[in-house]
């Protein structure tokens, strides 16, 4: 992969060592490690794995080798997705629609608790189609903090010119695929922006989380949208999930949820999670969930 991140726009902060993740993810390859990068391989049989130290989280993919099962154990932050939601779970109030929208409905007390979120990250990411809508800047600023490197992944490079992350001066770092035009790398890069241009022709999320992490990024929040969001909980990269109840119903057959994508093909796909904190901050509550 190639990247235009310097020193002078790499995040930071360093690793919460007493941060609260899964234990279910706590491992580091033992004696039949061998390293590749900051990939490692290891046999699936758990007798081989060993405790990490605390606030490393690693992330585990399911692969093949040699007609044996092997697990690939990849080196990432911690993933905290944050949605905003209707008392009836809609993302937006009509297909197509900003959330911006739905700040109105907000008080100070959320927005300064979301803020908050935002300056004890490392990065915040958001899907191409959220920078089209709605035109965030993703920055810190109804709280204390410094605002976190702003990660947009969209594959052809197709991000407006006029976006407020290409005009604020804040870092931004867009990764796009293998085949995306040059004359839109060019033009990011002029804007301000850092590119990290994949290997492969889709992003590969898991991939990009690697190299964050190599870029010092310990934490992770990610705020949409649905189709970014889907995938994330698909490929099993979320470890926390923090749903912000709006006081308000907007209803209707077609207006989106908080995850996108195709619908699974049977309940045994269905992404269990577990309760962890239910909070009331303004007039709203706040559901945190573990992801198992």
């Amino acid at each position: 992969m190639r990247c235009g991140l310097g020193t002078a726009t790499r995040a930071t902060a360093t690793a919460d060592k007493n941060q609260d993740v899964p234990n279910h993810h706590l491992w580091l390859p033992g004696p039949q490690e061998y390293p590749e990068s900051n990939i490692r391989k290891t046999r699936t049989r758990q007798s081989h794995l060993r405790p990490s130290p605390a606030g490393i989280l690693l992330a585990r993919v399911a692969g093949e080798r040699c007609h044996e099962r092997w697990r690939m154990t990849i080196v990432r932050p911690v993933v905290t997705v944050y949605s905003e939601v209707s008392a009836d779970g809609k993302s937006v109030h009509r297909r197509n629609g900003s959330s911006k929208d739905m700040m109105v409905f907000e008080d100070d007390a959320v927005k300064k608790y979301r803020h908050e979120l935002r300056a004890r990250s490392d990065a915040i990411m958001v899907g191409s189609n959220t920078i089209r809508l709605d035109d965030p800047h993703l920055t810190v600023r109804n709280a204390l903090g410094t605002s976190p490197l702003r990660v947009i992944p969209v594959s052809t490079g197709d991000i407006p010119p006029t976006s407020n992350i290409l005009r604020d001066g804040g870092r931004t770092l867009i990764a796009v695929g293998a085949s995306a035009p040059l004359a839109r790398i060019h033009a990011l890069r002029q804007a301000g922006a850092a590119v990290l241009t994949m290997e492969t022709e889709q992003i590969d999320l898991t991939m990009l989380l690697s190299h964050l992490y190599s870029l010092n990024i310990r934490s992770l929040m990610v705020e949409g949208g649905a189709t970014l969001l889907a995938a994330l909980f698909r490929a099993r990269l979320v470890d926390r999930l923090i749903v912000q109840h709006l006081p308000v119903i907007f209803g209707g057959r077609d207006t989106p949820s908080m995850v996108g994508g195709a619908a699974i093909a049977g309940i045994d796909e269905a992404i269990e999670i577990r309760l962890s904190e239910v909070l009331r901050i303004g007039g709203h509550a706040i559901i945190s969930y573990q992801c198992k």
